[in-house]
């Protein structure tokens, strides 16, 4: 994953989240990871293996 692509993504995990209404903990939950892992993420300070990158993708294609 490039820069570009992890700031790319953590914008629009950060975005889902906030139009969902969820708090990071809600998030965390329903992806099975723990709010500060979800925080991280949207802060561009972790990034995902491939497996949990797929769940992130399927969960924010979700409606």
């Amino acid at each position: 994953m490039t820069a570009k692509e992890k700031e790319h993504f953590a914008r629009q995990l950060a975005s889902i989240r906030k139009m969902r209404n969820l708090t990071l903990l809600q998030a965390g939950e329903q992806l099975n990871i723990s709010a500060a892992y979800v925080s991280k993420l949207e802060r561009q300070q972790a990034t995902p293996s491939s497996k949990l990158k797929k769940t992130l993708i399927a969960w924010m294609e979700q409606k």
